[in-house]
């Protein structure tokens, strides 16, 4: 986005090899890795980041395949969402009490951004079930 901002063609030129690579990661049940496994709360952050990438670059080359991985990623991330709105940590290589902040403080999932992540897809997509996934998500927490 900086590179947009400021015209910069290289820091674009950059980025789109990096979103490419990015791409290029993501396994087929929707998962983009986080060392070397999955992590709920990282997936969906991700998918933020990717989500706000469109919004500036609608119709780059890219913008199918981002739109596609962002699809599949959130597929995913539904299957980490308990009937009553909480999201699953288990299994996670981040958030799943193995990883500290600067302050000494174990990493938590971030039910913030999770819930944006399916708020704003249902948003922009007019999918409903994005929507009742983020309800759930508000619901609980």
């Amino acid at each position: 986005m900086t590179g947009k901002l400021t015209g910069d063609r290289e820091l674009i030129n950059y980025s789109r090899q990096l979103i490419q690579q990015a791409l290029s990661l993501q396994e087929l049940d929707g998962v983009n890795p986080e060392k070397d496994g999955y992590d709920s709360s990282y997936q969906v952050a991700g998918v933020v980041y990717a989500q706000r990438w469109l919004i500036y670059f609608p119709n780059d080359p890219l913008a199918p395949r981002v739109t596609a991985m962002i699809n599949k990623a959130l597929t995913w991330a539904q299957t980490r969402i308990l009937p009553t709105g909480e999201i699953n940590s288990e299994g996670n290589t981040r958030t799943g009490g193995q990883e500290t902040r600067r302050t000494g403080e174990v990493k938590q999932v971030d039910p913030r951004i999770v819930y944006r992540g399916f708020a704003y897809w249902a948003s922009a997509t007019g999918d409903c079930r994005w929507n009742a996934i983020a309800r759930r998500i508000a619901q609980f927490y």
